[in-house]
Order: structure tokens, then sequence, then C-alpha cells
């Protein structure tokens, strides 16, 4: 599965990248290395761009960009996602902390 297949909420864990050598390395150098975990945040009205939570900052990709990614999905929902401890969620922790506050 590609990383642009997974919803708004849901994670998965990066398998691998696909593309050209300098794709590939521009991604890596994001931080999108394979083992790491994505949540997709937000997905714009037209579905480009897609925004995440990779390790603990917010990113936003392009959907060519997002569908050279392979990952392997997770059962994680956003309400789970906002409450985990998982480094790459702690963008969601704040968002929600931010939300609350409001």
């Amino acid at each position: 599965m590609k990383l642009v297949d997974l919803a708004v909420g849901q994670s998965g864990v990066i398998q691998g990248l696909e593309g050209q050598r300098t794709q590939r390395m521009r991604l890596l150098d994001m931080g999108l290395t394979p083992g790491t975990r994505a949540c997709i945040k937000k997905i714009a009205p037209m579905g480009d761009p897609i925004e995440l939570s990779v390790r603990s900052y917010t990113l936003t990709l392009r959907k060519a960009e997002a569908g050279l990614i392979s990952v392997e999905p997770l059962e994680h929902s956003a309400a789970q996602c906002a409450a985990c401890t998982d480094p790459s969620c702690a963008a969601a922790r704040m968002a929600k902390s931010i939300e609350e506050a409001l």
C-alpha cells in the first residue's frame, strides 16, 4: 500500500521508497526512512497536498511524492493518534491540547 492511499487519521510504517535516486534521497533527507511511522493529518480539498506527522514534526507532501512511499497500514484511529505516546505523533498531541485550550 502507498502512503497516498491512507485516509485522514490513519497511520502506517514506512516500508520503502520508490522513484529515481534523487527523489528517494530527498524523501530520506526529510526523515521518511524505512521503519518510521507516519500519520495522515489533513488532505487538501482537491486531494493535493497531504499533511502528515512524521517523527516529531508536520510535513506536507505532494500526492505524487506520497505515491512513492510504501507503507504497512496500522490499526490506529485519529483519536488514538492524539493520545498515543509515540514520538512521531507528538504533533497530533500538541494540536489536540491547543484545540482543548481554545
